[in-house]
């Protein structure tokens, strides 16, 4: 316990480090990810400014709460995003297509944006068709029709 209150700075940056990995092993909503940059935070304070324990855990509260005011929102904001519309795995699906031939089970052929492309559905559908697609499967697309 000598150790550690001799040493206060350095406890400070460990603490805040096992906090920050603690977080990114079990996700708690960024909590402990700020209080160990609180942590951090105090620990560099204090090795360039001497003060007692007191004055660190004042200081860590006001940390945490200003680190939650100004980070929580944008880093979830950052890391729960919806994936960009122009991903190119989600370039077909919801999309309207032509089909050009009969579509069943088996195969059959659409037009999208001027090109032909196997597709496959689970019910039939005839060609001059208007269809969407449901999912991409390499080249082939699955659809389904479309009921006005």
């Amino acid at each position: 316990m000598s150790y550690i209150l001799s040493h206060l700075s350095l406890s400070w940056l460990i603490a805040g480090v096992f906090l920050i990995v603690a977080e990114l092993m079990i996700p708690g909503g960024f909590v402990m990810a700020l209080m160990g940059l609180a942590a951090i935070t105090v620990s560099l304070v204090s090795w360039l400014l001497p003060m007692n324990i007191v004055t660190q855990l004042i200081m860590f509260g006001i940390a945490v709460v200003m680190y939650t005011f100004l980070l929580k929102e944008n880093l979830k904001a950052l890391l729960m995003r919806k994936p960009h519309l122009d991903d190119p795995e989600n370039e077909f699906k919801g999309k309207i297509a032509l089909a050009l031939t009969d579509i069943n089970d088996q195969e059959g052929t659409v037009e999208y944006k001027g090109t032909e492309w196997p597709a496959k559905s689970d019910t039939l559908i005839l060609p001059g068709s208007d269809v969407e697609i449901v999912e991409q499967e390499s080249i082939l697309l699955h659809v389904k029709p479309i009921i006005k």
